[in-house]
């Protein structure tokens, strides 16, 4: 709990993260950032394209999504409730008129490592950004 300084400051503890938690607080703020700027019409540069993909699919799998149709979130079981299917969503996120020039041949592959129900697994998506818009 925050408590106040003699000088009237909040102090707040720190909180005690593991080093993948703290990984993914860090992709967590920087995916959020790139999709403030995304909304106001600026063009992503490459960390900013890396970590809003990344966002997009860690929150997708918190929500269930991917897990096989084993109890998502919000009416996403059903056959294309897959892994595959959730990479595939990856390479929809974002179009070439959405980042700056040259970031589409810059960003090979997007790895995300995600927890599901069975276990951790390590999504790859390929070429992200292959469409126009």
């Amino acid at each position: 709990t925050p408590r106040r300084t003699a000088r009237n400051r909040i102090q707040i503890r720190s909180l005690h993260l593991s080093p993948r938690e703290s990984d993914h607080l860090l992709l967590h703020n920087a995916g959020r950032l790139a999709q403030r700027r995304l909304a106001r019409g600026v063009r992503l540069n490459l960390p900013e394209s890396q970590a809003l993909i990344a966002t997009v699919m860690l929150e997708r799998i918190r929500d269930g999504f991917g897990n096989g149709g084993t109890g998502g979130k919000g009416g996403q079981d059903g056959p294309d409730n897959s892994v595959s299917s959730l990479m595939n969503l990856g390479r929809t996120l974002l179009g070439r008129r959405q980042v700056m020039k040259g970031v589409p041949e810059l960003l090979g592959d997007v790895q995300v490592e995600g927890t599901f129900p069975d276990g951790t697994k390590l999504l790859t998506v390929h070429r992200p950004i292959c469409r126009i818009d």
